[in-house]
């Protein structure tokens, strides 16, 4: 639907050789284009024009069957709220909520094999046991923390008390920049708790948390 229909096309005019009269841009044309203009917003149905007579700041808009626009009497805090958010994460109590910025599940012994990730772009598979994960979409800077773990599927686990898992399952973590880090993984061998080795696993995970 159109308000205005225009009398003159202007545009036109720069097309005539300089002397022809209808080059000119006359006072009657520039007035015919207003009088359209003016003629052309009062004809508006002001029915149409969405303007809520009576309504409370931040209350969602809604429609009426007619088109027209009203307070619906509720606010957006009353769509979902933090609580309706905690309820539904199982999370109870007042401490606040913060969700991984990425995460990934990989095999160790095939670096550049991704299971299952969020926000992770591709894994750098540098040497045995070391890893650079490149992120998707970079963390505002780099005070970001990193949960990591590694694990093998085997059977029986080793004893806890032996210090074998204390020794062989470390992960640790060298932060770059904002969307590059990496990880090492292996631990020490042979009953030393002072050489570190370099270890490949089937199972290593991460969250990202800022």
């Amino acid at each position: 639907m159109s308000f205005y229909n225009k009398s003159t096309n202007f545009a036109v005019k720069d097309s005539l050789t300089t002397g022809d009269p209808n080059k000119i841009v006359s006072g009657v044309e520039i007035d015919t284009e207003f009088t359209n203009i003016a003629s052309g917003f009062s004809s508006v149905d002001s029915t149409k024009v969405d303007v809520v007579g009576s309504a409370v700041a931040d209350n969602i808009v809604t429609l009426t069957s007619s088109g027209a626009i009203q307070d619906s009497g509720s606010a957006i805090s009353d769509l979902y709220s933090t609580d309706d958010l905690k309820t539904d994460l199982n999370a109870s109590g007042d401490a606040p909520i913060y969700a991984a910025r990425a995460w990934l599940h990989f095999n160790g012994n095939n670096g550049s094999s991704i299971l299952s990730s969020g926000n992770v772009d591709s894994i750098t598979d540098l040497a045995v046991g070391k890893y650079q994960i490149n992120l998707t979409e970079a963390i505002e800077d780099t005070d970001y923390t990193i949960i990591a773990n590694c694990s093998r599927d085997i059977e029986p686990i080793p004893d806890p008390n032996s210090g074998e898992l204390d020794r062989a399952y470390q992960v640790h973590v060298a932060v770059i920049d904002e969307s590059t880090f990496k990880l090492f993984t292996g631990g020490a061998q042979g009953g030393s708790d002072t050489d570190f080795n370099f270890f490949e696993y089937p199972r290593i995970t991460f969250a990202l948390f800022r």
